[in-house]
């Protein structure tokens, strides 16, 4: 996939498999860094700091979202459309895995991944006079060896 000049949205964007640099590095025209962390949290400074430090200002934003909430994920999906006028590429990346917590799992990496990818769906659509896009979505399991 060819991401030069392509706006794009990555969750958990400031996370460990690192999208957010891998499509500025392949040339993304603005990538919009989505994580749940508050803005002036340090994982959120340091992690925007380096991706400054690397690609310079005004090639990404960060935005604060919950994925588990649908509502909050549309609005940073329309202050992105309001701010680069389109999306190209959505990457969900977002997930958690708590045996304590099978809500917020079942939340996050169900419900989020289905909600959101079917908001992206419906913004990106021709019907709405846009040009198509591309959806991403990555599942992956950390296991804990003893």
């Amino acid at each position: 996939m060819d991401v030069t000049n392509k706006v794009a949205i990555v969750t958990d964007g400031l996370g460990g498999i690192g999208f957010s640099t891998y499509l500025l590095r392949l040339k993304a025209q603005y990538v919009a860094v989505l994580d749940l962390p508050q803005n002036n949290s340090p994982h959120v400074v340091d992690g925007l700091k380096t991706l400054e430090e690397e690609f310079g200002k005004g090639k990404f934003g960060y935005y604060h979202v919950n994925v588990a909430n649908a509502e909050s994920f549309a609005a940073v999906y329309a202050k992105v459309v309001e701010h680069k006028g389109y999306v190209d590429i959505l990457v969900y990346n977002a997930a958690v895995a708590k045996d304590t917590e099978i809500d917020l799992t079942i939340d996050v990496n169900l419900k989020g991944v289905i909600k959101g990818t079917l908001h992206a769906v419906e913004q990106m659509g021709v019907h709405k006079n846009q040009k198509g896009g591309v959806v991403v979505n990555i599942a992956s399991f950390l296991g804990l060896v003893n």
